[in-house]
């Protein structure tokens, strides 16, 4: 089946005369079929940037209070603690950036 792009082609070809219209069109399909190669990679990034930020500092919490714990020998308790401030630290951070990329999306 041939595309818009075909389409408008063989049409100019018809006709002999550039019509800007035509001209304008095919432009447009062309720079979108551009933008249409990577539409997928704006979205990938976010997810993979906010994983990140959910996953890094958990479990760099959890890695720093294990080590705390058996180092002062409180076995939960600073586990707890640093599991319980990365993850605040993680979900207020990850709540800073969405509204900042909403706000992207209403511009």
């Amino acid at each position: 089946m041939p595309s818009l792009i075909d389409n408008m082609n063989i049409i100019l070809k018809k006709n002999k005369t550039s019509c800007p219209f035509l001209f304008y069109l095919q432009n447009m399909a062309i720079e979108k079929r551009k933008d249409d190669k990577n539409w997928w990679q704006p979205a990938l990034t976010l997810f993979l940037r906010w994983s990140a930020w959910i996953t890094a500092p958990i479990l760099l919490g959890a890695f720093l209070g294990k080590k705390l714990d058996g180092h002062y020998g409180t076995e939960p308790i600073l586990f707890l603690v640093s599991t319980g401030i990365a993850f605040v630290f993680s979900i207020s951070y990850l709540v800073y950036n969405v509204s900042k990329e909403y706000k992207k999306l209403d511009k």
